[in-house]
């Protein structure tokens, strides 16, 4: 195995001391004629005459109009003419008429003297007075039945259960409605049930005799709520 390495060795190293023979190559040689650069023909610049400025139009004169202002117009002088003294009436006194004077005897009356009439005047029935005291009691009535009349008991009262009387004060003015409106007693819920129907029966209207009476102040009512 030595002996074939170092043959192959040898072999290669002679193959190697050959030149190697270099290709020929041919050479093609080729002239570059460049064709002549024609000259340039020098055209002449012609410069355009210089045309003179169109001369610029001269401005119209503005028109001055000068405001002429409106005559005034001459007033009216009205003459007052004053009313010619109507002349007075001259009044000619009438004449008194003569009287004669006649003397005559005094007659004597023998006559009986008329008795004389009494007359008397019926007597007029007396006007009977009206009880004012007895006519507000009546309306003051009214107002409270009306109130009762208007009384709505709260839904959430009746689920909860409350019951309660609830007092109420309030005014009367002359138009006829309700003011200054008070509650006390029972809950929020039955007082506020109380105004409503407080507000709900006025305005009402007013006896024309009780006129005088107004405004009633203080007017108290009682309303109960009481669950069946």
């Amino acid at each position: 195995m030595l002996y074939a390495l170092l043959g192959f060795s040898y072999l290669t190293l002679l193959n190697a001391s050959k030149p190697i023979e270099k290709p020929k190559t041919s050479v093609i040689k080729i002239a570059m004629v460049t064709p002549p650069v024609p000259k340039k023909i020098e055209t002449p610049i012609i410069i355009p005459p210089k045309s003179k400025p169109k001369p610029k139009p001269k401005p119209k004169p503005k028109k001055i109009v000068k405001k002429i202002k409106p005559k005034p117009k001459p007033k009216k002088i009205v003459k007052k003419i004053k009313p010619k003294p109507k002349p007075k009436k001259k009044v000619i006194p009438k004449p008194k008429p003569k009287i004669k004077e006649i003397w005559s005897e005094p007659i004597v009356n023998t006559a009986p003297t008329p008795q004389t009439i009494v007359t008397t005047t019926p007597l007029q029935s007396p006007i009977p007075k009206v009880d004012l005291d007895a006519k507000k009691r009546v309306f003051l009535s009214k107002i409270r039945d009306a109130i009762h009349a208007n009384k709505k008991y709260p839904k959430m009262a009746k689920r909860r259960n409350i019951q309660g009387t609830v007092h109420a004060i309030f005014d009367i003015q002359s138009n006829g409605t309700a003011t200054n409106i008070r509650l006390s007693g029972a809950s929020s819920v039955l007082q506020k049930a109380v105004r409503k129907s407080i507000l709900r029966s006025f305005p009402t209207s007013i006896p024309l005799e009780l006129r005088s009476k107004f405004p009633m102040l203080d007017v108290s009512v009682n309303v109960d709520f009481v669950l069946e």
